[in-house]
C-alpha cells in the first residue's frame, strides 16, 4: 500500500480497508447484498465506512469548487 501511495501520488487512495470476510461470498451465494445478509459483519461495516469516506471526498470537492 505504501508503494502505491509513493509511486502514484496523484491517485486518491482511500483509508478504508475491506477485510476478508466469509459473509461477503455467502451473501453473494444467497443473492443478497451484504447489508441485507448480515449488516453486523466486518464486511458490511467496512463497505459502509468506505461509502462514508467516498461521500466525504465528494463533499470536500464540491465545497472547494
Amino acid at each position: 500500500m505504501e508503494y502505491v501511495k509513493e509511486e502514484l501520488p496523484h491517485f486518491k487512495i482511500f483509508e478504508t480497508i475491506i477485510r476478508k470476510n466469509v459473509a461477503i461470498p455467502e451473501s453473494q451465494s444467497a443473492q443478497q447484498d451484504i447489508f441485507t445478509y448480515n449488516d453486523k459483519c466486518h464486511g458490511a461495516e467496512d463497505y459502509m465506512n468506505l461509502s462514508k469516506e467516498i461521500l466525504n471526498v465528494k463533499e470536500e470537492s464540491l465545497t472547494q469548487a
